[in-house]
């Protein structure tokens, strides 16, 4: 089973003299890029999936539940019958795989999912939850849906879901989101920094911008605010797929945004 991390993945950190990969200038001139979301809803137990998958993805429900921090969390362990587990299924193609339900809907749940990739099935993979404001006062905290964080699988066309329930309510109207990245000339242009270089530019980073990498514009909520200070920064790492190539980091950034 993989674990998916609480953060999805931007970028790289390293100790002072390791070899980043990072984006060259692109050769081909950059372009919004489109992506494709494909949606399906979720619901129910698939009969002959529960004989074929059930006890693999019952382990894999357990184990997620058993790395929580705090036991008093964990709540009940899986049932042997989920509240949902979905038949293998053939989709269209996708790289980013995430499950969502109704914003206030869900107590505390546990939600796996498996690809098919590469021309096999994979493993069990827990998705964390996303870390949600509950405030009441942004606009993530109104948002009508929140789910999982998501989990970049690579290139794939087969999806299958299990969510248990561990405490509390079961989430409403429940849909597997899978986010086809799409392609661009300008990401072929990504290659690998000599160590010197890499070791030199840890004083000032490259900055690619959100044109470089295909940012489809159209998708933006609102226009991003700045401060008139810095005064601390952020590096979100790499902690769950690692078999990425540099040239795949533009569309993975694409998935997640």
């Amino acid at each position: 089973m993989r674990k998916t991390p609480a953060v999805l993945l931007l970028s790289v950190a390293v100790p002072a003299f390791s070899a980043l990969p990072v984006m060259s200038p692109p050769g081909a001139r950059p372009a919004p890029v489109a992506p494709k979301v494909h949606e399906l809803r979720l619901s129910g137990v698939d009969a002959a999936a529960l004989r074929s998958a059930g006890t693999a993805s019952l382990r894999a429900s357990a184990a997620a539940r058993a790395e929580v921090t705090d036991p008093a969390a964990r709540g009940a362990g899986p049932a042997q019958r989920p509240l949902v587990l979905t038949a293998a299924r053939s989709t269209e193609r996708f790289e980013l795989v995430g499950v969502t339900w109704r914003n206030g809907s869900a107590g505390d749940v546990t939600v796996l999912v498996r690809t098919h990739t590469g021309g096999r099935w994979t493993g069990w993979s827990s998705l964390a939850e996303a870390n949600v404001d509950t405030s009441g006062n942004t606009e993530q905290a109104r948002a009508p849906r929140t789910g999982t964080e998501p989990y970049y699988a690579g290139p794939s066309d087969g999806v299958q879901v299990r969510v248990d329930v561990r405490a509390g309510r079961a989430p409403a109207d429940l849909r597997v989101e899978l986010i086809d990245p799409g392609e661009s000339k300008a990401d072929d242009a990504v290659g690998q920094a000599p160590l010197a270089a890499a070791s030199a530019a840890i004083g000032k980073p490259t900055i690619y911008t959100r044109a470089q990498w295909g940012a489809d514009e159209r998708l933006r909520s609102s226009p991003p605010a700045y401060s008139s200070t810095i005064k601390g920064g952020f590096v979100h790492h790499t902690d769950g797929a690692n078999g990425y190539a540099s040239a795949d980091v533009p569309k993975i950034i694409r998935g997640i945004y």
